[in-house]
């Protein structure tokens, strides 16, 4: 199963699962967010979502991390299931920022929507649920990070029948989410857990500070004659992050 854990210092989070759970998730979120319209509005939403994904497949190449995981197997097992077992199993794992990863999953719900609306998927679909598991371990993450009263404030960013519009992120302005993982990895590690609700906050509301922002990009945009999918925010990441 997919297992997410925050980092030492709450930049992020790390991802993990056996190399069957990365092939399953991988496979379900490019079937997700596949569309069949040449532009639907969510070519930048779809593009950050499977630049975060293409992790999995890195670390199915062996380009990220790993680490050894207990398979519950014990010397008490061995007595009525004589076969020979190591008693760990080897998860792939990386890293990503908490902007990033709560970005992704709130925008999948908008994938997850227009994907079931399809006449050939059913309630059951496995690809649907494997995107769900993923985002059951994000919401998982959050309430072991966060202190209860922060989680059940943010747990209304989490129910896609609540604030989520059907079309929520469409025509997002997805260089916005650079602007909240630079400013959330410039926090000092011991503030950045209280931080992580109003990240969300920030993705989910859509306040008038990122319509302050979109805003400037576009008059950018149209005053140097580019789409704005080729501008690029500003500031600059860490060379290295201390996660």
């Amino acid at each position: 199963m997919i297992r997410i854990r925050h980092t030492p210092n709450y930049a992020g989070v790390h991802i993990s699962g056996d190399y069957s759970d990365f092939d399953e998730l991988y496979e379900a979120v490019h079937r997700i967010t596949r569309s069949h319209e040449e532009d639907d509005g969510y070519g930048q939403p779809r593009r950050r979502i499977l630049g975060l994904f293409n992790e999995l497949r890195q670390a199915q190449l062996g380009n990220r991390c790993f680490e050894a995981v207990p398979n519950g197997f014990s010397a008490r097992n061995d007595l009525w299931l004589p076969v020979e077992h190591t008693d760990n199993n080897v998860y792939l794992k990386f890293e990503a920022l908490w902007p990033e990863v709560l970005f992704a999953s709130f925008a999948l719900n908008d994938f997850i929507f227009h994907y079931m609306d399809g006449a050939r998927v059913h309630s059951w679909d496995p690809w649907a649920a494997a995107v769900r598991k993923f985002q059951s371990a994000v919401a998982s993450c959050l309430e072991e990070t966060l202190s209860p009263n922060r989680y059940r404030q943010l747990r209304k960013y989490i129910d896609p029948h609540g604030l989520f519009a059907k079309t929520k992120y469409q025509n997002y302005l997805i260089q916005y989410i650079d602007r909240l993982n630079i400013h959330f990895l410039r926090l000092p590690p011991e503030r950045r857990p209280e931080n992580i609700s109003i990240m969300a906050k920030r993705i989910c509301e859509l306040d008038s500070l990122y319509y302050d922002f979109r805003s400037d990009f576009i008059d950018l945009a149209e005053g140097l004659q580019v789409h704005v999918s080729e501008l690029r925010y500003k500031e600059n990441y860490p060379e290295t992050i201390d996660w």
